[in-house]
């Protein structure tokens, strides 16, 4: 379900990336080497399809994946997606070091503490913060741990198949969108970078030093919540306050006195 940075999970075939945000359903193909752009394609979420992070209509969701893919006149199906900020729990946990089946027994005992639900009723998954290569046995591994209901996992695949696609990879999304950011990550071993991905219901924040994750937060305050304090401010509604939003940006929003 969740991959680190550089190495666990890459899909071995060449795969769409697709966003099910909570505002926009967003496509793209990209192929070669170097990497190209070969098909983008965008559209709004329609009201209802996402409830909490959950994919509340599956056939729905289903649907609008097609018209995406008709215009985006692709004929991949082999797809990469990520799950919603709100239907996942991440965190860092440390376990001894130890041959990987028992560690994924032990990532799963430990990670019971953490997790408000049934563990029987999540999909869990692990990723190490240290090469296990530079950790002697017995010693203590830091990992991260990502986790989610097995409803929200269903529904993104269920929603996915019925549009014809096969996954690859189902991310988190915190980490998905450090991928295009790798190399310059990596440039740095030892700088310390945060990484800021403020989406339409959830912002993320992810701290590291170079391209190691350190620790992962994920807030409720959002896009969503800016575009609610320009219409309060302005005395616009919801519509004109994003395009005010998206036209003019967060940080350089016109005065009373100037024209919208």
């Amino acid at each position: 379900m969740f991959k680190s940075l550089s190495q666990l999970f890459r899909p071995r075939v060449e795969a769409l990336g697709l966003e099910i945000g909570a505002s926009a359903l967003k496509l793209v193909e990209v192929s070669g080497n170097p990497p190209a752009l070969k098909a983008l394609a965008s559209r709004p979420t329609p009201p209802g399809l996402l409830m909490e992070g959950m994919v509340a209509e599956p056939a729905a969701l289903a649907q609008e994946i097609k018209e995406l893919l008709l215009e985006a006149r692709t004929r991949k199906r082999y797809v990469v997606t990520a799950l919603s900020n709100l239907a996942v729990i991440l965190r860092p946990i440390q376990v001894p070091k130890m041959p990987l089946k028992e560690m994924e027994e032990a990532v799963r005992w430990e990670a019971e503490r953490y997790i408000p639900f049934p563990i029987d009723e999540v999909v869990l998954d692990f990723a190490p913060l240290t090469p296990l290569s530079e950790v002697q046995e017995g010693e203590q591994v830091q990992v991260m741990v990502a986790a989610a209901r097995q409803e929200a996992v269903a529904g993104v695949l269920e929603a996915l198949r019925g549009a014809g696609l096969v996954p690859v990879v189902l991310d988190v999304k915190p980490f998905a969108g450090l991928y295009p950011l790798e190399a310059r990550l990596a440039e740095e071993p030892d700088r310390v970078f945060l990484v800021l991905d403020i989406g339409a219901e959830s912002t993320s924040l992810v701290l590291l030093r170079g391209d190691k994750p350190l620790a992962v937060r994920v807030l409720t305050l959002s896009g969503k919540d800016f575009t609610e304090a320009i219409a309060r401010s302005f005395n616009l509604d919801l519509l004109a306050a994003e395009e005010v939003k998206r036209t003019y940006g967060m940080a350089t929003l016109p005065t009373e006195d100037e024209e919208l």
